[in-house]
């Protein structure tokens, strides 16, 4: 009897032990994490690319250029998250969902597209289209602070993947062992004992002083930076590429880091909570969502990154697949300014398997339902149901409407 006592007494203390993660799930954690790395990184090199054509004069629209994604690289990064995502039924996440430190696809996408567009808002402005580049000089300045940003952005991402997996591969803490060993909690940044994200700082110190000097950087960067030159204008950018680092690696782990200690080291809301100014970006607010209204093709990672936005699962659980049909009419409503009523044509809004795109207009037609005779799927709106509303979600024949956050 006392044998027996003593093995449930033993049982019971290591079975509530915490113990490192299993492989499968580190290297599930792993896989996500790079191809969360590989879209950030791609999206901010589409933005440096696009702005070094606007400064050669062969492109006019570098905004358009930079988040429509008409090639399709930045889509392509996000379909290899979603490729490799619990649920996949192939690759390192065939084992199922890591107990700790997961998100789904979407929203790891979600959040690599936010940090990129956020940025390029921070340092450019609400636009791209906004900054003046009145030579070579002004360019070359410009695609060297773009590029310095990026650097920053994927060196951070990169060592905090690698980092967390060592992390769960030795310790017990789960995402507080992560917090304790990967983030610095006095600032700024990541724990780098090598150096290796305070050379790649240092180095976007030398390029601006280089490339900038003697530069109206006000013109060519009249984003959050403004008033700054040389070394004051590097680590401005420095603090807001760490900063919506920082915000990436939160959401895509649903980590509680400190943002605001990450990205300078001093408690001053430089990187507060996300959010938008609705109205300041001519968003609609319906319900508990910031909605815009998108083009055909478009999905609502590219529509909330036009904005400098995250997609806001609100899209999903008010209007979308979650939702009912009256508050998709409601949004519709609201992002109509013309004022004809919802299903002119007489036809009741319908519910159709359209590949999780929640909220939506047909054929390409921006507005209502056109009134025409005999009425059906191609002159109605529509919120489907018969898959589960995604971010990423898009065909030419509808435009969506997405929440943003």
């Amino acid at each position: 009897m006392k044998h027996a006592l003593t093995a449930v007494i033993v049982f019971i203390i290591v079975a509530t032990i915490s113990v490192p993660a299993h492989a499968g799930e580190i290297g599930c954690l792993s896989v996500l994490g790079r191809q969360g790395e590989a879209v950030i990184v791609t999206q901010m090199a589409l933005v440096n690319k696009c702005s070094k054509l606007n400064a050669k004069g062969k492109e006019n629209r570098p905004d358009a250029c930079a988040f429509l994604d008409n090639d399709g690289k930045v889509a392509k990064f996000v379909a290899k998250v979603s490729a490799s995502d619990v649920g996949s039924g192939r690759g390192a996440c065939k084992g199922g969902q890591p107990s700790q430190l997961y998100t789904p696809a979407a929203n790891i996408s979600a959040a690599s597209i936010g940090a990129a567009a956020g940025l390029a808002r921070d340092l450019a402005g609400p636009s791209l289209d906004n900054s003046v580049l009145a030579g070579k000089a002004e360019g070359k300045c410009r695609a060297a602070v773009f590029t310095g940003a990026r650097l920053i952005v994927g060196k951070t991402v990169k060592m905090y993947r690698k980092c967390e997996g060592r992390s769960l591969k030795t310790t017990a803490g789960g995402a507080a062992g992560v917090l304790n060993d990967c983030v610095d909690a006095a600032g700024p940044g990541l724990t780098d004992p090598r150096g290796s994200l305070a050379a790649t700082i240092a180095k976007l110190d030398t390029v601006v002083a280089k490339l900038c000097n003697g530069v109206n950087t006000d013109s060519v960067l009249p984003g959050v930076c403004v008033g700054t030159s040389g070394q004051a204008l590097a680590s401005c950018v420095e603090e807001h590429a760490l900063c919506r680092a920082c915000r990436m690696i939160s959401d895509m782990r649903g980590l509680a880091v400190d943002c605001d200690l990450f990205d300078n080291a001093v408690a001053d809301a430089s990187c507060a909570a996300p959010g938008i100014d609705c109205a300041a970006l001519g968003g609609t607010a319906v319900g508990p969502g910031c909605w815009f209204y998108g083009s055909a093709g478009q999905d609502c990672l590219q529509v909330c990154a036009t904005q400098g936005a995250q997609y806001d699962a609100v899209t999903r659980t008010f209007a979308g697949s979650d939702g009912t049909f009256q508050e998709c009419d409601e949004v519709l409503t609201a992002l109509m300014p013309q004022g004809v009523p919802v299903d002119f044509d007489g036809v009741p809004m319908v519910t159709i398997s359209a590949g999780g795109r929640g909220c939506v207009t047909f054929d390409g037609v921006p507005g209502r339902c056109p009134q025409l005779s005999g009425g059906g799927l191609s002159t109605c709106w529509a919120r489907t149901s018969v898959s589960g509303t995604t971010g990423e979600a898009k065909h030419s024949s509808t435009l969506r409407a997405c929440a943003c956050d």
